[in-house]
């Protein structure tokens, strides 16, 4: 059973984000308390779950059907959570301020992959799944776009990328 509901973000000083619907009340579907820290990212995959990424150095993972909380320790500030479009349950990728991508096994919060190399300064890093899957993607403090092979690790620097949608 789905619910015909515009979901919005607010964020109140002193509080944690809430999501409320546009239905019959205002009243928050749910609000979320858990982070001690800045929340950094905040996912909606098809899943029924909020995915948020805080400074706290949590991932955060609701299931908004169970009524259930996840959460990974990846021990450094958290600044960016990109589940896998693929298979959303089963991986994500997690950029964190140590400049490190990591590649997380949602199903037993194992590392699968990790890519450094990239300087990223005291910018905020963020990387992207890039074509299907096979490449991630992201950006250094000098303005370069780095693809890293997900399968080796491979990786290539470029001072333009083109991307075809």
């Amino acid at each position: 059973m789905g619910y015909a509901v515009r979901l919005t973000r607010r964020i109140y000083e002193g509080q944690g984000p809430e999501l409320t619907g546009r239905a019959a009340t205002r009243d928050p579907i749910q609000t979320l308390r858990e982070a001690t820290s800045s929340i950094t990212s905040l996912s909606l995959p098809d899943t029924n779950e909020i995915i948020t990424s805080s400074l706290d150095g949590h991932i955060r993972a609701y299931d908004l059907r169970m009524g259930t909380l996840t959460e990974d320790l990846v021990g450094h500030p958290v600044t960016c959570v990109v589940p896998s479009k693929n298979s959303p349950r089963e991986s994500m990728l997690v950029s964190s301020s140590d400049g490190s991508i990591r590649i997380f096994d949602r199903t037993n919060g194992s590392v699968l992959q990790t890519f450094s190399g990239h300087a990223i300064g005291s910018v905020r890093n963020r990387a992207i799944w890039g074509y299907a899957e096979s490449l991630v993607l992201t950006g250094d403090d000098k303005g370069h776009v780095w693809g890293y092979n997900v399968l080796d690790v491979g990786v290539s620097k470029c001072d333009t990328f083109v991307i075809v949608v």
